[in-house]
């Protein structure tokens, strides 16, 4: 119903349109052909979408619980590994060395000069290197260690440690021949092998009073006290005090990513465990994780591209902080985009400097996004979402299983990059559509052509029939509809063509009809059939003719003779108005008007109504003498301004009124037979043109007469005025019809 509903109105869009049948034909095929492509290619590009987005969360799922599984076997490795050496002898022995070593530092007398080399380190090595990572200003106060036996370890071990501050491990005996020097001399081979080997970041004894005995990277953590010295505030007091508390053996506990000012403010986790030594405790294992060794993991020794992961995708760590525990990829990669792309995603300037001094992203890079929050939720899964630069991007996210730490991890892949086979795969079929939608228009016009073709012959008959050709079969060229068509067609053209004739015929007759009985200016509008309007005429002649029949005549032998000798007479009149440029306007009863000058302005207009009026009276006076007849004419014309227009629908009539038709009608009822009286304004045009009698005086009724002028005509036989009649014959008196308005011919044209 509603496809049937759509198609109505696609219809009536088209024909809004205006468009030829093989336009729309064309249309409607290749609306066709774009669904069926349409729908195709939907097909294809969500299936190729599912299958695509499917692979490639596999993709970065499989990678993902890859990198859980090793990074939660990591810290079970490093776990293992505290709480064996906590328990390793070589270990218990070692720390009750330091130990003791140490404390046979309280009592060696720190000379000045070492102790203006151990500030020169703080002021010119450390504390520079902390400001410039911090933005502040620490004071030495705050780090330089208060107890004599710290200033001397420090002293002897990094003031004056002859390698740098990466290699200080190096120093294997201070030479001071104490017994911490023979002690550390002793144990340091073996303790720089298992952190080289094992790619630690720092390892740490503890005493039971909280002095750091040991460090392997001699960092100035080392010989102060963490239970109440500059760094108890840090991850180290806070695991020696957890460990403390616990006070089991074997129990091995973890602290999470901090910055920790020893290590130059940058980020530190720690693992520890208690060292008993019999039943007591004697110290503490520190084992700092290695960042090199958890970035390792979770990029594969940066194999990125081998992993799956192509030119986008990374795995990452998180924290229930929201900020990065392992290295962004492209931090690593290109560190100056990488700043580019935090500012174009809005991230607060003062953080990307921050993160331009850390030179890592752990603890410095936000990371809140969809994928993070639901991991910490405790939620695995895979979703398209926006990654923490703010673009679109496949994520796989799970919480790590770590104890002691709420770590997620998430695998991402910007989703440009993994779409990408999916939007060559839309190139291609883009492509491959615009080709076959240009051959199905070059198809569908050739076959809407062909469809058509019939209907363009039926259009070029009717077209020929418009024109005017009579004759215009029309063959089909095919045996379906389009060929009964033609065949209703034809019959159609030959009952218009019979139907055209008559309608010509009938133009023709009633043109013919109109010009008889209008003037030519008013025909002309009639058959244009445009309103009927008053023409206001200035200056014109108007001729009235009186006919009188008078005594007894062959007249009275029937109607038939009668109307044979008025038909004549008029007729005759016509031809005579024709030839001086004369209108018929109208022959009611027994009264015959005409004028001059109405459709086509004459100059000589009084002087052709002079001469038409002469001709009416040899007219009359020839049938007198032929017919045996006593017919006679009074005639009065004029000329002047009237105004004229058409009467009557159905049977119509062209009336003239106005003074010059009331003085002409006068004139021609003066009791002077075969005469023709004129007025003043005729009498004065034509004086030098023909001769006149005497002026009369004529009665216009109510007292009111004017002067009238008898016009001599140049047949004085026929045409000599008669005195009135004393009565009119009978059976044809004053006042009975001489003709029909509607029958009545109208003047020619010159």
């Amino acid at each position: 119903m509603l496809a049937a509903r759509f198609v109505e109105a696609f219809m009536r869009f088209l024909d809004r349109l205006q468009l030829s049948i093989q336009s729309k034909l064309m249309i409607m095929l290749l609306l066709v052909a774009v669904s069926s492509i349409g729908v195709i290619s939907w097909i294809a590009y969500s299936g190729g979408k599912q299958a695509l987005t499917a692979s490639a969360f596999d993709e970065l799922t499989s990678v993902r619980a890859s990198k859980k599984i090793q990074v939660e076997a990591f810290f079970r490795s490093i776990r293992n590994e505290v709480s064996n050496l906590a328990d390793d002898p070589m270990m218990v022995g070692a720390t009750r060395d330091f130990s003791s070593g140490f404390a046979k530092f309280g009592s060696v007398k720190m000379q000045p000069e070492w102790d203006q080399r151990l500030q020169q380190f703080y002021r010119d090595d450390f504390l520079p290197k902390l400001a410039s990572k911090t933005l502040q200003t620490p004071r030495i106060e705050a780090f330089l260690p208060e107890a004599p036996a710290a200033r001397y370890a420090q002293y002897r071990y990094i003031a004056k440690n002859p390698y740098p501050t990466a290699e200080r491990y190096k120093l294997l005996d201070a030479g001071d021949g104490s017994d911490f020097s023979r002690a550390h001399a002793l144990y340091q081979p073996i303790f720089t092998k298992f952190m080289l080997d094992f790619r630690y970041d720092n390892l740490i004894l503890i005493n039971a009073a909280g002095d750091v005995v040991y460090t392997f990277t001699k960092s100035p953590l080392f010989g102060t006290n963490v239970d109440d010295g500059p760094y108890s505030d840090t991850a180290v007091g806070g695991l020696f005090r957890t460990i403390q508390k616990a006070g089991t053996r074997r129990k091995v506990q973890i602290v999470d990513f901090s910055h920790v000012t020893s290590a130059l403010a940058k980020p530190v986790a720690l693992m520890g465990a208690a060292i008993f030594d019999g039943p007591d405790p004697i110290g503490m294992l520190f084992i700092q994780f290695p960042i090199d060794e958890i970035n390792r993991v979770m990029t594969d020794n940066y194999g990125w591209t081998q992993d799956g992961l192509g030119k986008t995708g990374e795995v990452y760590l998180a924290g229930p902080d929201r900020l990065m525990r392992s290295q962004a990829r492209i931090f690593y990669e290109n560190p100056s985009r990488f700043y580019d792309v935090l500012q174009k995603a809005d991230y607060p300037p003062q953080d990307v400097d921050r993160l331009r001094r850390a030179e890592t992203t752990i603890l410095e890079q936000s990371v809140h996004s969809q994928a993070v929050d639901n991991a910490l939720a405790g939620k695995t899964g895979t979703a398209i979402l926006q990654d923490y630069l703010g673009l679109s991007a496949l994520s796989s996210f799970a919480p790590v299983n770590i104890p002691g730490l709420q770590w997620v991890i998430v695998a991402e892949m910007d989703a440009r990059e993994a779409f990408a086979p999916l939007t060559g795969l839309t190139r291609r079929m883009m492509t491959g559509s615009l080709v076959t939608l240009l051959a199905v228009t070059v198809v569908a016009a050739f076959f809407g052509r062909l469809f058509v073709r019939p209907i363009f012959r039926l259009v070029d008959g009717v077209q020929r029939l418009k024109e005017g050709e009579r004759d215009v079969p029309i063959e089909a060229g095919s045996r379906d509809e389009f060929e009964d068509l033609g065949a209703v067609f034809n019959r159609i053209t030959t009952q218009i063509t019979a139907k055209n004739d008559l309608l010509e015929r009938t133009t023709r007759e009633r043109d013919e009809l109109i010009d008889h009985i209008l003037p030519a200016k008013a025909a002309s509008r009639m058959k244009q059939g445009q309103p009927s309007r008053v023409d206001s005429l200035s200056d014109i002649s108007i001729l009235y003719a009186r006919f009188i029949t008078l005594g007894d005549s062959a007249l009275s032998s029937g109607f038939e003779k009668s109307l044979d000798l008025f038909n004549d007479l008029i007729i005759a009149i016509g031809d005579a108005a024709e030839r001086r440029g004369v209108e018929t306007v109208s022959t009611d009863a027994i009264a015959y008007v005409a004028c001059c000058g109405l459709s086509r302005e004459r100059l000589d207009h009084a002087s052709r109504i002079a001469d038409f009026a002469q001709d009416v009276l040899r007219i009359v006076a020839r049938l007198r003498r032929d017919r045996q007849v006593p017919l006679h004419v009074q005639i009065g014309i004029d000329s002047g301004a009237a105004a004229g227009g058409i009467i009557g629908r159905k049977r119509f009539s062209y009336h003239l009124s106005g003074e010059t038709v009331k003085v002409a009608a006068a004139l021609a009822a003066q009791p002077l037979m075969d005469s023709i009286l004129v007025s003043e304004r005729i009498q004065t045009s034509t004086e030098k043109l023909y001769q006149f009698g005497s002026p009369v005086q004529v009665d216009m009724g109510k007292g009111e007469s004017f002067a009238a002028w008898p016009l001599r005509s140049s047949d004085s036989r026929d045409c000599e005025p008669r005195p009135p009649a004393a009565k009119t014959e009978p059976g044809l008196n004053e006042g009975d019809p001489i003709s029909s308005p509607s029958t009545s011919k109208g003047a020619g044209r010159e």
